[in-house]
């Protein structure tokens, strides 16, 4: 469960400045997502799932209806912003939820994680020809999946965070430690576990 909080802290540590109105900037250039630990021959497509959205009270939307959905659902929450505002709570319990909203539990985020694993979405591939899913480019800041492919390996899903760079408190680039790609051999049973089904973001 530590490695799913560490997505949701850095929601929360982002909330107050992207809950503000932000004015108008030049967009920042892609970046590419570092990914360590893959073998020479994976590749990567890669969904954002969460996205800064300057209009809403957490400072985050979901990228689409079914996302949120799927969220929302498993969280047992109302809306898309009160299924964000209970993973900020799980995330940090010392933030003030609006009145009547609870902390999501271990098990939810686990089972809004299967959702989406399950949402069998339209990933994004980066690159064309054979440098098709050798990286993976955006050019947004936000939450992404990123699943990874490789003959012989199963990848455990991985969510990366990508942020804004500030220069005299306006963005001017992104931002992206990268994660750490997890793989085993295919045919090796692996217990899954709320912690275990989302790479670490660093």
């Amino acid at each position: 469960m530590s490695k799913v909080k560490k997505v949701l802290a850095i929601i929360l540590s982002m909330a107050m400045i992207l809950g503000m109105s932000l004015t108008t900037f030049a967009a920042p250039s892609a970046i590419t997502i570092p990914i360590s630990g893959a073998g020479s021959g994976a590749t990567f497509k890669w969904l954002q799932v969460i996205a800064p959205d300057s209009e809403e009270a957490t400072g985050w939307a979901f990228t689409s209806n079914d996302i949120a959905e799927d969220f929302t659902r498993a969280l047992g929450a109302s809306d898309a912003q009160t299924a964000i505002w209970m993973l900020i709570g799980n995330a940090t319990p010392s933030a003030t939820l609006p009145q009547g909203v609870s902390a999501a539990t271990a098990s939810q985020i686990a089972a809004a994680m299967a959702n989406v694993k399950a949402g069998n979405y339209s990933l994004n591939v980066t690159g064309e020809g054979e440098d098709a899913g050798k990286t993976v480019v955006v050019s947004n800041a936000g939450v992404y999946y990123i699943e990874g492919t490789e003959t012989g390996y199963t990848y455990n899903p991985m969510a990366a965070y990508v942020s804004f760079g500030y220069k005299n408190g306006v963005p001017s680039e992104l931002e992206c430690a990268g994660v750490t790609a997890k793989r085993v051999p295919q045919g090796v049973t692996k217990e899954a576990s709320a912690d275990k089904d989302v790479t670490e973001v660093n």
